[in-house]
């Protein structure tokens, strides 16, 4: 039986646990891959022909690198988020550092003629031993800037610093935040060693959110047939299983609001959410209660027929069954 099922939190944590073994490989593989996924970037940014377009692949690089870095972090069975957060930072930090080197690099060889230039016998490797030499560098293209942009403006100083500092800002914020956010939404079965699933299991009408909140945390799970289905298609309350498939002492339950809006001129349809409560635990005997509710709220039985028996099968997953009609 897990310990973190039975806690005396409502809410599931993690256990703050890791495979070290894993997470030493995948931090290496990480860095491997960001270090290589830094030299194209470096390349690209330095050819790209659209200046304006740097911003978007600084952007794209930084979410790349959090979502390899969550992957890596799910493979390596990583339960501390803090350890998560630092990994990523780590990592993006190392392909920060080498797409400058590279950046550095590939500069010059575009752009500083190799006849008797001193810089010509530069080389990411002893830019990368000669820190001194990456800080020089800095403070030369700090004062003459190393391109252009809006035709006439030519970013030194300052203003340089601070795109600088904005670039790694976006990176290492990505890097470092996308695979928190990623772990953080999916329970871990400690019993099983494995990352739970998600199952839909009811959409019901809309009601206050501090009533609903109120009526799950005090396990009052009849509540929900008061609720019954949605009226309106374009919002309705989502309730949701997320745990173990394998065991049944690691689910929690997760509700969210959905609205759909249509715009005005084109009549598109925009879906958002609002989250009421997230990974709220739930014993083996409450996953089996509330799976059994969900299925007689969507199994409604009509005001204009008679009253019928409905047989819900219940597994010890918390799966449900309506079986149909007998004819």
């Amino acid at each position: 039986m897990s310990e973190l099922t039975y806690a005396t939190s409502l809410y599931y944590k993690h256990s703050g646990r890791l495979d070290a073994g894993r997470f030493a490989f995948a931090l290496a593989g990480g860095m491997t891959c960001a270090i290589a996924g830094a030299t194209a970037f470096a390349y690209i940014e330095v050819y790209m022909p659209i200046i304006y377009g740097t911003f978007l692949l600084i952007l794209g690089f930084g979410c790349a690198l959090g979502w390899m870095n969550a992957r890596l972090m799910k493979w390596a069975r990583v339960r501390n988020l803090q350890v998560v957060g630092t990994s990523g930072f780590l990592i993006g930090f190392a392909a920060l550092y080498w797409a400058w080197i590279i950046w550095f690099y590939a500069y010059i060889q575009r752009f500083v003629p190799p006849a008797g230039n001193p810089l010509a016998v530069v080389t990411p490797l002893k830019l990368l031993l000669h820190p001194v030499g990456m800080w020089m560098f800095l403070k030369l293209f700090y004062t003459v800037g190393p391109w252009t942009v809006f035709k006439d403006l030519h970013p030194t100083g300052i203003f340089l610093a601070f795109l600088w500092l904005l670039e790694a800002g976006v990176i290492l914020g990505c890097a470092a935040a996308i695979p928190v956010r990623k772990i953080r939404e999916i329970p871990f079965c400690e019993n099983c060693r494995t990352w739970g699933q998600t199952r839909q299991i009811l959409r019901t009408k809309v009601a206050p959110n501090a009533e609903i909140r109120q009526n799950m945390e005090q396990k009052k799970f009849e509540y929900l047939q008061t609720l019954g289905p949605p009226d309106d298609p374009d919002h309705w309350t989502h309730f949701s299983l997320q745990g173990c498939s394998a065991c049944d002492t690691t689910q929690t339950l997760t509700v969210d609001r959905f609205q759909i809006t249509y715009d005005p001129k084109t009549k598109k349809p925009k879906t958002s959410s609002k989250s009421i409560l997230r990974h709220l635990r739930l014993t083996p005997e409450e996953t089996v209660q509330v799976c059994t509710v969900a299925a007689l709220v969507s199994a409604p039985i009509s005001p204009t027929e008679p009253a019928k028996v409905v047989n819900v099968e219940v597994d010890s997953l918390g799966a449900t069954q309506v079986p149909p009609e007998a004819s």
